[in-house]
């Protein structure tokens, strides 16, 4: 009887540690199919992350080429507006020295016409 309890007993054990084991294995299994599907979440976070920048970098160039534009009307108009300004100074710098000489000449006249 001892022996057959002895045989039992070693019988159970054997279960146990195979039930263990196995155990252990899907464990293993587990954590590898873990490991694998973070590896491919950080894959496809890695390649999200990247086409945000690309599209954020396109995004920053147009808007820098849409601001450079603006920068480069606003710059033709300032410039226009200071010729346009310059020359009229320059027209009425010249109408005046015109009214002064025609002023100056009719002075003249009328001084001879008196003496």
């Amino acid at each position: 009887m001892r022996s057959l309890v002895l045989g039992v007993l070693f019988l159970a054990g054997g279960c146990i540690f195979a039930y263990v084991d196995e155990d252990s294995d899907w464990r293993q299994r587990m954590r590898a199919e873990a490991r694998e599907f973070a590896t491919e979440v950080r894959q496809r976070t890695r390649e999200v992350r990247e086409d945000a920048r690309e599209k954020l970098s396109a995004r920053l160039e147009a808007l820098r080429a849409r601001l450079e534009a603006r920068h480069e009307v606003f710059r033709a108009r300032r410039d226009f507006a200071l010729e346009r300004r310059d020359f009229q100074r320059e027209q009425r710098r010249m109408r005046q020295e015109t009214e002064r000489a025609i002023r100056r000449d009719l002075r003249c006249d009328w001084r001879r016409s008196y003496r």
